[in-house]
């Protein structure tokens, strides 16, 4: 957690978020408690206009608008790996509810974070795996954060693509030669990763986290439309989670498979609400992420 003490003359960029920290914050739980600023007037108001230091447990971000991308990256210095970037979208409280592959970037910017997560990779004398996840704003990435170990999301909606096995791979890069490995194929399948809540009549699409609260887990196969599920539904239930996976010959196939998906949750059912911050529409989604 950064925490910094700001004087009014350190403050020149704009937009941020802050928020008043002290020894009981938790980013992971407070999340919600940050505030935009997309001037001065909003910061100003409550540390009496920063004539005068603001508390020093106050915590400042850059506030970044932007779409949401991540990337692994397996082996050892001199050979490396490049998996299949993947589109991010968050709900309220910025958890990871959806990924949708492959991603909507143009080629150019593809190569580009290719250029920069391999740089990284080579930087780190990485020998493993690891992701890295970035912000596509105001024409530049900016890295989010780096996870040396192998990611819960991204790795299944890459697989469903491409048929590319992260977990594959890292056997491989211990126990055969790197070389021996086969080459990745171009052609790549849409594929929807998302995550929901079901409470009596209301559909919610939420974060990763909402997956432990639902009850015991199972794998289905053709889940009201979904290719796959991981799933405590059962029939009559009134509360139940789910982690869907739909799969089409494009993005644009899979995310109507999706639609229909959900609308068939919708009716069959008798959902009368669904509740989603960042709805798929057949044209891309490209929602403005933090």
């Amino acid at each position: 957690m950064a925490v910094f003490n700001v004087r009014a003359e350190c403050i020149s960029g704009f937009p941020f978020d802050f928020t008043q920290g002290g020894e009981s914050f938790d980013f992971a739980q407070d999340r919600e408690s940050f505030d935009v600023a997309q001037d001065r007037e909003p910061v100003e108001r409550p540390v009496e206009r920063l004539v005068e230091p603001p508390p020093s447990d106050w915590i400042l971000e850059e506030y970044l608008e932007g779409s949401q991308h991540s990337l692994e990256v397996v082996g050892q210095p001199g050979n490396y790996r490049l998996l299949q970037v993947t589109d991010l979208y968050v709900d309220q409280k910025f958890d990871c509810m959806r990924v949708i592959a492959p991603s909507n970037l143009p080629l150019n910017l593809v190569a580009e974070f290719e250029r920069i997560t391999r740089g990284i990779a080579e930087a780190l004398n990485l020998h493993g795996i690891m992701d890295v996840e970035a912000i596509y704003s105001r024409g530049e990435f900016k890295i989010l954060e780096i996870d040396a170990r192998l990611p819960s999301q991204t790795p299944t909606a890459v697989y469903w693509s491409t048929h590319q096995n992260m977990v594959g791979f890292l056997r491989n890069l211990y126990a055969t030669p790197q070389d021996d490995c086969p080459p990745t194929g171009d052609i790549a399948h849409g594929v929807v990763y998302e995550h929901i809540h079901v409470s009596g009549d209301i559909l919610k699409v939420s974060g990763e986290g909402i997956m432990t609260e639902g009850g015991p887990l199972k794998l289905q196969k053709n889940f009201f439309g979904a290719d796959e599920a991981i799933t405590s539904y059962e029939p009559g239930k009134d509360q139940w989670v789910a982690t869907l996976i739909f799969c089409g010959t494009d993005r644009q196939q899979a995310q109507e498979k999706r639609n229909r998906g959900i609308s068939e949750i919708v009716r069959q059912l008798e959902i009368k609400d669904v509740i989603d911050p960042q709805p798929i529409t057949t044209s891309g989604n490209s929602g403005l992420r933090r």
